[in-house]
Parts: structure tokens; C-alpha cells; sequence
């Protein structure tokens, strides 16, 4: 008999960012700073916070042969003169696009999903009370609640505190162990688009298939408009694409389904029961990479591509 409390969900091995925030205490004081590129991390962080960057794993990832930023200040910074890559080549570990990338809009106190929702309906956790901490006091959060409205017409959402989080996790092709995946978190209206959107896109030439898939996570270049008009600018957003013609990928998911035909049934009943649960698990970790890794940089102004 197991624990049945255990924390569920996929172990995070590493990051893919695009992105990070500054130091505080820099001429820049914590402005994010935008990459063209992708860089690779462990989970390990530097003495201010920032994740380290796995050097050897870029190396190895340069070494198969993709496309690099052709050689930016912070690659050579980081000791890569020819680059850092624009593409991984991935394979995603569900063929549920919606367990591979979830999203959702968020307002975070602190460290604390303070309200969380899908832009239709929304849970807001109460305040029962004040603590003192050497930070000063900070709120005491009771029980979540309904909160209306999600969306456009919250004033939160209106003043940017409420974002769009979106989370991609992916085996990288070149890992040498399977039991661990990459995570790309964004709070990018348009790389949340652009992968949903792609994978939405995949699935359907598939016939569903997305496991196990050869694929490429890339990021390029797009213009953007700023919400609140001005000029547009150019941003690298992220998408996921098929590295082949569509009869390449056809021919790949007939494999993929004749292989896992007699386990099909299964790996569902799996999907299904992990869909029915809470997908939207963090440790303490994975908060603190949001705060430290890309999820403030992707033009957080840019227009909702839905909306």
C-alpha cells in the first residue's frame, strides 16, 4: 500500500530559460534581461539566486548541430563564442497537449499563487490574519474561494499583477537517463499561444500521438505589439514544431501507435487519472525559479494573441 499523499507530477531536472531577471543590486535593479536564445540549467542556484547554467549539456546540445544566436554578449559571457542554441530537440512525455503545457492566469503575493483562474471563473485565497516576519508583516492566507470576475474585466488583470503562466516540460533528446524532465515556464501571451497552438496542430495530424514524438522546441523571432499601443518590437517566442514534412510526422505516429497499440488502453486510463488531479503542483524549487528564471521577461505587455 502506498502513501497516497505523495506529491504527484513529473521530477524536474533542469530548466530552459530565455530570459532571467537582473540582481537587485545592479545598475539594472532586477530589470529582466531577454536572451535570443535558450539556455540550459540545472536546479542549482548561484550565491543571488540566479539557476546555474549547465554549461556541458549546452555543449553537447551545440555539438548535435542546431541553430545557435550566431554569438550574443551573454554566450560569450558564458564561454560559447559561436552561440547558444535557438532549438532542443525534444520529445514530450504525455500525448495530452493540455498535461504537457499548462497554463493559466495567476496573481502571485510573494511566492504565493495568491488568485488563480482560466479567464472564465477564478479561486482567490482568503486573508485571516497578519504575521510578523523580519521582512515585516506579511498576510496569513486561509482557504480559496470563487472570485469574479476572470479575465479582462478583473481590475487585477487590467494592472498586469494577474499574468498568464504557462509551463512546458519536455525530455531533451540528448539526456543519457529517462525519469526526469526540462520545464519552460513564460508568462508570454504569445509563446503560450504559439505552443498550444503547435501542439494542437501536431495532435491533429497525429491522430493524438505527441509521446515520444521526435520534435524541436525553438524560439524565433516575432513581432509584438505593446498593450497599450506604441510601437511593436521584436521578441523570440517560443514554439514547438515537427523537424519534417507531414508525411514525415504521419509516418512516425503510425509507428508510435503500432508499438504502444497494446498498451494504448492504459497509458489513457493514466492520462486521465493525472488530468482529474491537481496539475498545477509546485515545490518550493519551482516557485523560486519562476522569480529567478524567465517568467518576468517575455515582454510582459505584449497584446494576448486571443484577445
Amino acid at each position: 500500500m502506498g502513501i497516497k499523499i505523495l506529491r504527484t507530477g513529473l521530477p524536474v531536472i533542469g530548466y530552459a530559460k530565455i530570459g532571467e531577471a537582473t540582481p537587485k543590486d545592479s545598475k539594472l535593479k532586477g530589470a529582466p534581461r531577454k536572451f535570443d536564445h535558450i539556455e540550459l540549467t540545472g536546479t542549482l542556484r548561484d550565491d543571488v539566486g540566479r539557476l546555474i547554467p549547465d554549461r556541458e549539456l549546452m555543449r553537447r546540445v551545440i555539438a548535435g548541430g542546431v541553430t545557435t544566436c550566431g554569438g550574443c554578449e551573454r554566450s560569450k559571457d558564458l564561454g560559447f563564442p559561436g552561440g547558444l542554441p535557438r532549438a532542443l530537440g525534444v520529445y514530450l512525455p504525455y500525448d495530452d497537449a493540455d498535461l504537457n503545457l499548462t497554463n493559466r492566469l495567476a496573481y502571485y503575493k510573494s511566492r504565493t499563487a495568491y488568485c488563480v483562474g482560466d479567464g472564465e471563473k477564478a479561486q482567490r485565497l482568503t486573508i485571516t490574519g497578519q504575521r510578523k516576519t523580519d521582512r515585516g508583516d506579511v498576510p496569513v492566507y486561509g482557504p480559496a474561494k470563487p472570485h469574479s470576475p476572470c479575465g479582462p474585466a478583473c481590475a487585477d488583470f487590467q494592472s498586469r499583477a494577474c499574468k498568464p503562466n504557462g509551463k512546458l516540460r519536455f525530455v531533451l533528446g540528448i539526456q543519457e537517463s529517462v525519469g526526469g524532465v526540462f520545464e519552460f515556464r513564460t508568462t508570454s501571451w504569445n509563446s503560450i499561444a504559439n505552443l498550444s497552438e503547435s501542439l494542437a496542430m501536431i495532435a491533429t495530424a497525429t491522430g493524438g500521438i505527441l509521446q515520444w514524438v521526435p520534435l524541436l522546441f525553438e524560439v524565433t523571432p516575432q513581432t509584438v505589439q505593446p498593450m497599450g499601443g506604441g510601437a511593436a518590437s521584436t521578441a523570440f517566442i517560443a514554439r514547438i514544431t515537427f523537424p519534417g514534412g507531414p508525411q514525415a510526422l504521419i509516418e512516425v505516429a503510425h509507428k508510435q501507435l503500432a508499438a504502444r497499440a497494446p498498451v494504448l488502453a492504459q497509458i489513457r486510463h493514466l492520462e486521465a487519472s493525472i488530468r482529474t488531479g491537481e496539475q498545477w503542483q509546485e515545490t518550493e524549487e519551482e516557485v523560486a525559479a519562476v522569480e529567478v528564471a524567465e517568467v518576468v521577461v517575455e515582454f510582459k505587455a505584449s497584446k494576448p494573441a486571443k484577445w
